[in-house]
């Protein structure tokens, strides 16, 4: 029972019961699960001296958000800092990137982390960095992270995007790989910096990234047979990229969830594309789950009505066959006045779920 349990709490109550229990909390081999979310710096303290300290070889899993218990527990400047012999799965959320750093040296050689959840809540200066530690990390099948990147902006596009601080990209993988089996990255990546890390995981299983849109389509070398599950939030991008990114990537993928944003490209509507498109690259899908949203600029000339009066072939055997099924709704002039734009949004509605 005391396994689906936080330690903290089973200390609490069993630890001054009785002796049989506190026998069994300080001697017998069990897994320790501890969340440290919300403690105040006076329980942080009595349970760091009773329960971290003695017991830092049993902890099996450990969830952090508080930064000045991150800095307590993990930082070098400590005189003596703990050591998780046993960990595996390790949530930090909150954290500045230099201590960040420090943590993933210290696991850099451990046998036993397989699980990785990183929020940083300053800027990260060098991702390369940061992506070279976790890929060393010898037992790591999950991963999720968030990292602070510099805000630019850019007036062609529609919002804000996050783009990183370090001018080197990433190299292609060549002689290191990870054994990353699940990862999911939450701040904007470009295309081109997809490729490079994709390439250090041939062993992935499931996907989940945010794409902003890059410069140029480079085909890339990267095989992922094992993938069968992708999520993708697409941002600004044309469809021939989108195209590009199925092509050379998820040959193998079951399920797939594709958000897309786009700017005066409706291309992303056409069903015959789509069709040809899975056919010929995506010959196991069985979930096709999407959400499009078209921002169509009127005064561009290139607006999106022509693949709108198509829209209906979506309702073709080939779609209905596979219980794959979709709705249009758009926005225009809701406002009664003359506008000179339009968005469109075309999505899924799944029986299957």
């Amino acid at each position: 029972m005391f396994e689906y349990l936080d330690f903290y709490h089973i200390y609490e109550v069993f630890f001054d019961l009785n002796i049989r229990f506190r026998n069994l909390l300080t001697h017998f081999h069990l897994p320790i699960n501890i969340n440290l979310s919300l403690k105040s710096k006076t329980s942080f303290q009595f349970f760091y001296k009773n329960i971290l300290i003695p017991h830092q070889h049993r902890i099996k899993s450990l969830h952090l958000s508080n930064l000045f218990i991150i800095q307590h527990i993990f930082s070098s400047s400590i005189n003596n800092p703990l050591v998780f012999t046993r960990l595996e799965k390790l949530t930090l959320h909150n954290i500045i990137s230099t201590l960040l750093e420090q943590v993933l040296t210290h696991f850099s050689s451990s046998s036993y982390l397989i699980s990785l959840d990183i929020i940083c809540l300053d800027i990260v200066q060098d991702t390369r960095n940061l992506y070279h530690q976790i890929f060393r990390l010898p037992a790591l099948k999950f991963c999720q992270l968030f990292c602070e990147r510099r805000v630019s902006y850019d007036s062609s596009r529609w919002s804000r995007e996050s783009l990183p601080i370090s001018r080197e990209s990433l190299p292609i993988a060549t002689n290191q790989y990870s054994p990353i089996e699940y990862l999911v990255i939450k701040h904007r990546l470009e295309y081109n910096e997809v490729n490079a890390l994709l390439s250090y995981v041939p062993g992935l299983r499931r996907l989940s990234l945010d794409y902003s849109s890059g410069t140029e389509i480079v085909s890339s070398s990267t095989v992922l047979n094992h993938l069968t599950h992708a999520y993708l939030n697409i941002g600004d991008f044309t469809f021939h990229q989108v195209e590009s990114i199925m092509r050379n990537l998820f040959n193998s993928v079951q399920v797939l969830y594709i958000s897309i944003f786009a700017r005066n490209d409706g291309a992303c509507l056409d069903a015959n594309r789509w069709k040809q498109l899975i056919l010929t690259s995506l010959p196991y899908l069985r979930i096709f789950d999407i959400d499009f949203v078209i921002h169509d600029d009127l005064r561009s000339g290139n607006n999106i009505y022509r693949y709108l009066n198509q829209i209906d072939e979506f309702n073709s055997s080939f779609w209905n066959e596979r219980q794959w099924f979709f709705k249009h709704a758009a926005d225009i002039d809701r406002d009664g006045r003359d506008r000179d734009d339009s968005v469109h949004y075309f999505f899924s509605i799944n029986p299957y779920r």
